[in-house]
């Protein structure tokens, strides 16, 4: 599962790239791609060789179904801040292939709770797709520490102690004000 607008630098096309590879170790493996966006026509004129490998859902409201209905989640971007795709995927104890961006790190641990990928790798996101997707024991390893990691640092009471604790510590640092002239 691919859950991304589609737009450059999300890495439609990577995932594209590997998919012959993947294809040739994980010959029954399928694609879905949810989202919608100003590239989405182009993509799937990318994708139309891989025929019915490849299905485009369109943007959906029941992403966490198709989670929970899913093996995988992959996220090969080119950039990103903090994905919230890749908290959603943990929280549906759901393994993620991301490429090494951004925040990208701080959700998913290689070869703990995912496999993380050099950006604009398409041998490496192959390989790492393939071997979890024939690998079940290992995918479903990483999919439950996903979710431990997911339900002890990334609720919203944690989320929020980790701000106050921030603020506490910003505001412990501050300087006297100057006096006014």
């Amino acid at each position: 599962l691919m859950v991304a607008v589609f737009r450059p630098g999300k890495g439609h096309e990577l995932l594209l790239e590997a998919l012959p590879s993947i294809l040739a170790k994980v010959p029954d493996l399928t694609v879905r791609f949810a989202g919608d966006g100003p590239e989405r026509a182009r993509i799937e004129q990318l994708a139309a060789p891989f025929g019915a490998t490849c299905s485009f859902l369109g943007e959906r409201r029941d992403i966490a179904d198709l989670m929970a209905a899913s093996d995988i989640l992959v996220l090969p971007s080119d950039s990103e801040a903090l994905p919230t795709v890749l908290l959603e995927a943990a929280m549906a104890g759901l393994p993620v292939v991301a490429t090494d961006v951004g925040g990208v790190r701080e959700i998913v641990t290689d070869g703990v709770t995912g496999r993380v990928v050099p950006k604009g790798n398409s041998a490496r996101l192959a390989e790492a797709v393939s071997e979890l997707a024939t690998d079940p024991r290992r995918c479903g390893d990483f999919g439950d520490r996903a979710y431990n990691l997911a339900r002890s640092d990334f609720t919203v009471e944690r989320q929020a102690e980790r701000t106050l604790s921030l603020y506490r510590l910003l505001i412990g640092r501050q300087r006297a004000p100057l006096p006014q002239t």
